[in-house]
């Protein structure tokens, strides 16, 4: 469906527009939001292609923490309805705590177009998100929060399916941690951060052990010109309070840690060429939960990134 400039500006004002206090946290991604049957525009090739692609996502975390982390993005299609896909992020954190780099969280997933007609398009995607690490970097050997680490220091399985109907994208994914705690060592009240007085704006996350998720993405498709525009919601539902180690050594259930996020999301993309694909996501969160101690929270993201076909 055809549509003007006004519906641009509606998009992003939606993005934009959101309650200055909902930008401590949300707009949040374990991994299973961009698997490729339940991402944004999922289902819009005429069959699976391979490709490469270079996705440069940057955030906002915790008390102001910058997140960047260009990711390479490998996808073979295996026959013209089923797809493997590969990524490899490399993460960089800054904040007041410190700085941190490394590559983060592998993530490979298969993908298998289940129905397809004109008008309709059944997808199913089972992949796994593979901890790099234990979460447990430091600096100058004191425990960093979760915001800072390259990695969850779990694997994961992610599980999703989406419908495409005309214009319409409905999709619901699943996220289970499969290896328990992390290896995470930070504490607010550790004695190795006496003293410092941005400590207390992080959560903690002493062998910290998620819960699961459950997303909906629901989204619309508009043309303008060469340009494609999806816009939509992306509810995410955190199945339980997730839990850490105190100083003790007692499982603490951290209170707030369960509930939903509801972000709001713009995709852009521009076919460049006829193999070549400019992209432009942003996302920021309309409802928030109380915490986030798994490091994911943003204030909003934004990604530019660039597609090559073949």
């Amino acid at each position: 469906m055809k549509t003007g400039l006004s519906t641009v500006l509606f998009a992003l004002l939606l993005i934009f527009g959101i309650n200055i206090n909902a930008s401590a946290q949300g707009c949040s991604d374990a991994g299973i939001c961009t698997a490729p049957s339940v991402s944004s525009g999922a289902g819009e090739e005429d069959g699976f292609n391979s490709s490469i692609s270079l996705e440069l996502p940057y955030g906002i975390g915790d008390d102001g923490v910058s997140i960047f982390s260009p990711t390479l993005v490998g996808t073979y299609a295996i026959s013209p309805k089923t797809i493997a896909q590969i990524k490899l992020p490399f993460v960089f954190a800054s904040g007041n705590l410190g700085s941190v780099s490394g590559l983060g969280d592998i993530t490979t997933s298969l993908t298998r177009e289940l129905i397809s007609n004109t008008d309709y398009k059944l997808m199913a995607t089972v992949g796994v998100r593979i901890g790099v690490n234990n979460a447990d970097a430091t600096e100058n050997n004191k425990p960093l929060p979760m915001v800072y680490q390259t990695s969850l220091g779990t694997t994961d399985l992610l599980l999703g399916i989406s419908a495409k109907y005309k214009a319409w994208l409905f999709a619901l994914g699943y996220q289970q941690n499969l290896t328990g705690e992390n290896g995470n060592e930070f504490l607010m009240n550790s004695p190795a951060w006496v003293g410092n007085e941005h400590v207390s704006e992080y959560p903690d996350s002493r062998m910290l052990n998620r819960k699961p998720d459950l997303m909906i993405r629901i989204e619309r498709k508009f043309e303008i010109g060469k340009l494609n525009l999806y816009a939509g919601l992306l509810p995410i539902f955190h199945l339980g309070e997730d839990e850490y180690l105190d100083m003790e050594g007692n499982n603490m259930k951290i209170e707030g840690s369960s509930g939903l996020t509801l972000n709001a999301n713009v995709n852009l993309r521009y076919r460049m060429a006829d193999n070549i694909d400019l992209g432009l996501n942003i996302g920021a969160p309309l409802i928030v939960r109380e915490t986030r101690p798994d490091g994911l929270t943003r204030a909003f993201v934004i990604s530019p990134s660039i597609k090559f076909l073949f």
